[in-house]
């Protein structure tokens, strides 16, 4: 081989050289990197995780004392706290009414960083009405016939126990209370719950169209940290092929007609008329005054509230209807004055569940199933041909069926610890 070859090899030899020491000082380069950049986002993720940790303890201590306290609020109130008194940990807690539930809505900050949590907060029963019926005492007993089911203690009049009757076209073997019975007041237990707000909507002729912002009834979403959006229109109201959910408030001083193609998550609606087409299904809270009309196949998810509250001056008796073979999970109450002679008037439809209260200050004629509780002033029964006062006729209510977790909205002066109803951010 000449000289010249020699040269130009020697030449080649030292070209690749310093291409493979340049590859590879970029590989070694770019795993030192990728270590320091792994380092370092490892740190950053051990502090995330500190300050998370450290929020989330700073929102267990306030949901602890938003559950201890007992005070019912009607209007907004708030609250900041240091919690160590080091100017590093603070939460604010604001707490407000939404319905028959109370809202708690919970920030928690570490220097520049926070994290909100948003609840619905209520109690259980308290110990007393531990029970799957509670009639109040007007010197009449309770007749059972049919296939009457009641599983529970239960509280009735001191007239007397339960009576095993037969009346027009009914069959079967009622079943008396397997657990203990007790003597009823001579009035239901009282609802504690002020609903000022409901009541002033309900007595108020209003016509205005629509409050504090125009929108399209299509789809709405209102945050519960955000302001109240309350709509209220004039006459008929139709509410089909729409999404509400959220903090939404519908009023009407007229009728409030749900369709079965309407989606509605925890809002309240407030009119005299309320109805809901066959099959709906949604979650919220319902207060109407003269009429709630719920057809067949409704279903309303836990938590719901189904309220016919009668105005003080209304003379007639008001009615709920609750057609066949509808399921409710949550609470189903008819109020008024305690010396309204009319009071109020519900019907449960056959096939009917309802999951939680049923409260009755009146007349309740039951043919469904509850796994509850009832409390109500009398029973009532109508065949074609008479009507039949506390006769309960193939109805079920099986206090075993609930929950001893089940929260309801704080409705009851007790001391019975508060809990977490349903998140909602």
């Amino acid at each position: 081989m000449s000289k010249t070859s020699n040269r130009i090899f020697n030449f080649q030899f030292k070209g690749n050289s310093l291409v493979l020491t340049l590859i590879i000082f970029l590989v070694l380069s770019t795993l030192c990197v990728s270590l320091i950049l792994t380092g370092f986002y490892n740190k950053q993720l051990e502090k995330t995780n500190v300050i998370n940790t450290r929020l989330n303890y700073n929102l267990g201590s306030a949901i602890n004392l938003v559950l201890a306290d007992t005070t019912q609020f009607q209007q907004t109130d708030t609250d900041s706290l240091d919690l160590f008194g080091d100017e590093k940990d603070s939460v604010a807690i604001v707490r407000k009414s939404w319905g028959f539930f109370q809202l708690a809505e919970l920030s928690s900050h570490f220097k520049r960083f926070e994290k909100t949590k948003i609840f619905f907060y209520g109690s259980v029963l308290p110990k007393q009405l531990n029970a799957s019926l509670y009639l109040a005492d007007h010197n009449r007993p309770l007749s059972i016939s049919g296939n009457t089911r009641l599983n529970g203690n239960v509280f009735l009049p001191k007239s007397g126990k339960i009576v095993s009757d037969i009346v027009a076209n009914t069959s079967g073997s009622a079943t008396q209370a397997t657990g203990e019975i007790k003597i009823s007041e001579d009035s239901l237990p009282a609802i504690a719950f002020q609903l000022s707000e409901i009541k002033h909507i309900l007595d108020k002729n209003f016509k205005v169209q629509i409050e504090d912002m125009a929108i399209s009834m299509d789809s709405l979403r209102r945050s519960f940290n955000d302001d109240r959006l309350m709509i209220r229109l004039h006459g008929r109201v139709l509410l089909e092929n729409c999404k509400l959910s959220g903090q939404i408030l519908i009023c009407s001083d007229s009728i409030i007609e749900v369709g079965k193609t309407a989606h509605l998550d925890n809002i309240i609606m407030i009119a005299p008329v309320i109805k809901f087409e066959k099959g709906f299904s949604g979650r919220l809270q319902a207060f109407a005054s003269d009429s709630l009309i719920v057809d067949e196949n409704c279903e309303f998810t836990y938590p719901s509230n189904i309220v016919l509250l009668k105005k003080e001056k209304n003379g007639l008796q008001n009615k709920m209807i609750i057609g066949n073979n509808c399921v409710i999970s949550g609470a189903v109450l008819s109020i008024c004055q305690e010396k309204d002679h009319f009071k109020s008037y519900i019907q449960i439809g056959t096939g009917t569940t309802i999951h939680g209260l049923l409260y009755t200050m009146g007349y309740l004629d039951l043919s469904g199933r509850i796994k509850g509780i009832v409390l109500t002033d009398y029973f009532i029964y109508k065949s074609p041909t008479t009507v039949y006062e506390n006769y309960l006729v193939n109805a079920e209510i099986d206090r075993s069926q609930l929950s001893p977790y089940f929260v309801f909205p704080s409705l009851f002066n007790n001391d019975s610890p508060k809990a977490v109803v349903a998140w909602v951010n």
